[in-house]
């Protein structure tokens, strides 16, 4: 009998520890999880403070919508000048990306390009 409990007290304590370990790894996720949509709203109200970035945001993205439809006029001669596709597609891939950076802000941009859970 005095044996049987101390082996049920035991496994109470170790099953009290694994409680404690899941519990310590769920608040963490949710901690990150708050901290980006934290980060994510504060995007949001500084967009919704500047219509003039949204202004640029839409002009430098409609040049680069401009550049890659362009570029899609170049594909009957694709095998005879693929160059002159290649630069327009390009550049108007890099005029799409620097638009959203405009929007987001340079650093934060890069900093969003480079997280890990969005690295092949």
């Amino acid at each position: 009998g005095a044996e049987a409990l101390k082996d049920a007290k035991a496994k109470g304590v170790e099953n009290a520890k694994k409680a404690k370990e899941q519990a310590a790894k769920a608040a963490g996720a949710a901690k990150g999880i708050a901290l980006k949509a934290g980060s994510n709203i504060q995007g949001l109200s500084a967009l919704a403070m500047s219509p003039a970035k949204l202004a640029q945001f839409g002009g430098i993205f409609f040049v680069g919508i401009f550049l890659i439809s362009s570029s899609l006029s170049f594909l009957p001669v694709l095998v005879i000048a693929p160059q002159k596709f290649a630069l327009l597609f390009a550049f108007g891939s890099m005029t799409l990306l620097s638009s959203f950076a405009v929007l987001k802000g340079p650093k934060s941009f890069a900093n969003s390009l480079i997280e890990r859970k969005k690295l092949p």
